[in-house]
């Protein structure tokens, strides 16, 4: 397994608008997405697209709530991962 340096993305307060900007972001790279990912130390994923696609559905046209923060948080994560590894 590839050691992957730790990305700190939670916070207890994202804004409806981040969250939306998040998704947005995906949704328009979702096809260009790798098939998978090392996300961190303990998170790996097989089909990244289903992922994503599951992270966005639990958080679409939902009020945020720090329920919904550590969602948000690997969202973000895996962002970030994809923005290090070169996807704009």
């Amino acid at each position: 397994m590839e050691k992957k340096e730790d990305i700190y993305t939670f916070k207890p307060d994202f804004t409806k608008a981040e969250v939306n900007e998040l998704i947005d972001w995906f949704e328009k790279r979702m096809d260009q997405l790798p098939e998978e990912m090392q996300i961190n130390k303990s998170s790996y994923t097989k089909n990244l697209r289903f992922t994503v696609a599951k992270l966005i559905s639990m958080l679409k046209d939902r009020d945020v709530t720090v329920t919904l923060c550590g969602y948000i948080a690997h969202l973000a994560l895996i962002k970030e991962r994809l923005i290090r590894d070169g996807m704009e």
